[in-house]
């Protein structure tokens, strides 16, 4: 069963439970008071949200929307990175940008730095990487384009 309300002329199938929540009949003071009311339920909510999902808004733990399905991982800042990872000088011997987990920084080649130790080891790791492919080339002809010109003086080729 409809009913109208008296204050507000609005059909509503629950009159009582309506009355709790019109507005319409209010006197200014009851509206200030009510909003107020509102806002720090609201600010209450806010806070009480804060602390359940603190411990889920640490680098790489999951993003849930609404209906609870994986949408992401919290992304990793420069602030995070320094909390979690040691700071370290570090010199070093190229200029490349080094990203890890989506941050990047800019190296420069001779340029003394302080850097987190992540970052520091993609560096290394780099250096490392470098070395090997330089012995593993070294009995190849390649000219000064980079480009393989034939294969290694002895090596058997395929006809």
């Amino acid at each position: 069963m409809v009913t109208k309300c008296p204050d507000c002329g609005k059909e509503v199938k629950n009159l009582g439970a309506h009355k709790r929540f019109c507005v319409k009949g209010l006197t200014e003071g009851q509206r200030t008071a009510l909003a107020q009311a509102k806002d720090a339920a609201e600010q209450l909510v806010r806070e009480e949200l804060n602390k359940i999902e603190a411990p889920n808004k640490s680098p790489g733990s999951h993003i849930f929307d609404n209906r609870g399905r994986k949408i992401g991982k919290q992304p990793w800042t420069m602030g995070e990175i320094e909390k979690v990872f040691s700071l370290i000088e570090y010199t070093p011997d190229e200029t490349v940008p080094v990203t890890w987990n989506g941050v990047s920084i800019q190296c420069f080649a001779g340029v003394s730095q302080l850097m987190p130790t992540c970052f520091k080891d993609i560096m290394e790791d780099r250096k490392r990487r470098m070395r090997l492919i330089g012995k593993s080339l070294k009995d190849y002809d390649i000219d000064s384009y980079g480009v393989l010109a034939g294969p290694p003086p002895g090596a058997e080729v395929a006809v």
